[in-house]
């Protein structure tokens, strides 16, 4: 593989990484998590999603609060024809 990354991988690059990959998921093959823990993670999982969409959710909502903000500061502060 070359130094250059801002090119992306060619598909020959792609096909071993692929082939590479496949290899040790096929040397794997048991799971080393019970079930309940398995479903922890899955629940964890869920937990981290929950909170990142509700903290960019609260993010949008302050942006737009500042954004009205400064609209109606800039609006109140225009000067027509006086």
């Amino acid at each position: 593989m070359s130094d250059s990354r801002r090119t992306g991988l060619t598909e020959e690059e792609v096909e071993i990484l692929a082939n590479k990959i496949l290899d040790k998921m096929a040397e794997n093959k048991v799971c080393l998590l019970s079930i309940e823990e398995q479903q922890e993670v899955k629940n964890i999982l869920t937990t981290k999603k929950r909170a990142i969409k509700a903290t960019l959710w609260v993010a949008g909502l302050l942006i737009l609060w500042i954004l009205k903000d400064i609209y109606f500061y800039i609006k109140d502060h225009i000067v027509w024809s006086r």
